[in-house]
This record gives structure tokens, sequence and C-alpha cells, in this order.
């Protein structure tokens, strides 16, 4: 899945598993490695459950409900996406350390 071609999707969750639906109703399941907070704005780190690459889709958290339903936007600013996955990894390299 392009993660330019999502605008706007809804998800389901299953615990660490987060299922994606584009608008034209295609699924795509992730894993969900973690939520960072940057700049007032919670996002998403996940990883395509069926992609054998190293890279990680970033999307914007929105309209988080009491049913854990949140929709997940595509970020088109590279900056941001650049700055939620450097707190990505010194988190993660921070729990390795520690």
């Amino acid at each position: 899945m392009d993660e330019n071609e999502i605008k706007k999707t809804n998800c389901e969750t299953d615990g660490n598993v987060i299922v994606l639906r584009d608008n034209k109703g295609k699924s795509f399941d992730f894993s969900l490695l973690d939520f960072i907070e940057y700049k007032g704005d919670q996002y998403a780190v996940l990883l395509p459950k069926d992609y054998e690459g190293k890279s990680v889709a970033i999307l914007k958290v929105e309209d988080v409900n009491g049913d854990r339903i949140a929709d997940y936007i595509s970020v088109k600013d590279d900056s941001v996406v650049e700055a939620v996955f450097g707190i990505f990894k010194k988190k993660l390299l921070g729990e390795q350390e520690g």
C-alpha cells in the first residue's frame, strides 16, 4: 500500500495488529510498533505485515473515540515523518539499552 494513496482510513485493532482500509475498501494488515506524540499530534508507527523490507509507515491519528476507532491519515510533510521516526528510533534504542 502506497502511503500517499491513503488520505483517510478507518481501522480495526486486534492486539498489536491494525487492519487499515483504503478509500477503495481494500484491507491491509499492519503491526503497531508504537504511538509517538509530536507537536501536539499523535502518530502511529506501523510495519506492514506482508512487507519484507525495512520500511515503516507513519500515519497521523485523528478522531479517537471510546470504541478504539480512529482515522489514520497519510503524512505528506517529510520533515514530520523524519522527526517522528527519529523519536521512535531514540525510544526504541533507549528500551534496548535499559
